[in-house]
């Protein structure tokens, strides 16, 4: 692991804050460089942190190999992967001591790479359209700012982390998210009856 240690996931109240609807507006009254100043100060509270108990347990597995002389598990931190190549025998890993600066090379059967990952599948499904989107950038309501040619509202759930917060990708303001989605799209729709009325349709 890149770190020196194991930081476990913070649950307290005072943090558990940042969950409540009320952050979603004050998250995205930010700048954007403040936002990402939030996002990485809070990130212990939902990525990149294991339980106390499993930190306890793998201490606990450590602790009892070293009692009885075994070396199946390690723990190798601050370290970083410089290169990954397929042998015939296994994965082999290159990896850089941060404290030495010395490289040094690992043998496995397997690797399992828990980098986390970023949401993008909204924008792959949206890609025909994108040259419409601008940047794919969204308004308080979750609805993707377009050309004014562009007359479809498309809305995102669980994209908009950047702009409205860790809570945006949990259960924790989705009953919230979903009405007000469901507000600016009936006052989408009022608008476009609004049009309607004003310049109907003749044969």
């Amino acid at each position: 692991m890149r770190g020196r240690a194991m930081h476990p996931s913070d649950d307290s109240p005072s943090v558990n804050e940042i969950f409540n609807v009320e952050f979603t507006d004050y998250m995205y009254s930010r700048s954007p460089v403040q936002r990402e100043q939030l996002l990485a100060e809070f990130r212990h509270t939902n990525y990149a942190a294991p339980d106390i108990d499993q930190i306890q347990q793998i201490f606990k597995i450590l602790y009892s190999q070293k009692v009885m002389g075994w070396s199946r598990h390690r723990v190798l931190p601050h370290h970083k992967t410089q290169s990954v190549s397929d042998t015939s025998d296994g994965i082999q890993l290159t990896l850089l001591d941060l404290d030495t600066q010395k490289t040094h090379r690992e043998r496995y059967d397997a690797v399992i790479l828990a980098t986390g990952y970023t949401r993008i599948q909204h924008k792959k499904l949206l890609a025909p359209v994108a040259a419409y989107l601008s940047d794919f950038t969204v308004d308080r309501h979750y609805r993707l700012l377009s050309d004014p040619q562009f007359k479809p509202a498309i809305f995102l759930q669980g994209a908009c982390e950047d702009t409205h917060g860790i809570s945006d990708t949990l259960l924790s303001v989705m009953a919230v998210r979903t009405r007000e989605i469901g507000d600016a799209l009936a006052n989408v729709m009022h608008k476009k009856r609004e049009v309607i009325q004003k310049y109907p349709v003749t044969a």
